[in-house]
């Protein structure tokens, strides 16, 4: 059985990126105040860093795999 003519295919949804949260970290470093939300994904040992990283690396293959 061939597919379906293109028009009548329902449309795939477009994979959705991971949103990683934002914890406020405040440091000052030679006399200037830095903000860094992000700095808690340096954190290796944290175990919602692997879960991000699982869920970008999961977002990557599903926007790849179209491409072959």
């Amino acid at each position: 059985m061939s597919p379906p003519p293109p028009d009548e295919r329902a449309p795939v949804p477009a994979p959705v990126p991971p949103a990683a949260k934002r914890v406020r970290q405040v440091s000052e470093i030679h006399g200037q105040i830095r903000t860094d939300e992000y700095a808690w994904l340096r954190e290796k040992s944290n175990p919602e860093v692997r879960t991000h990283l699982e869920a970008e690396n999961a977002y990557t293959t599903a926007v790849l795999e179209p491409l072959g």
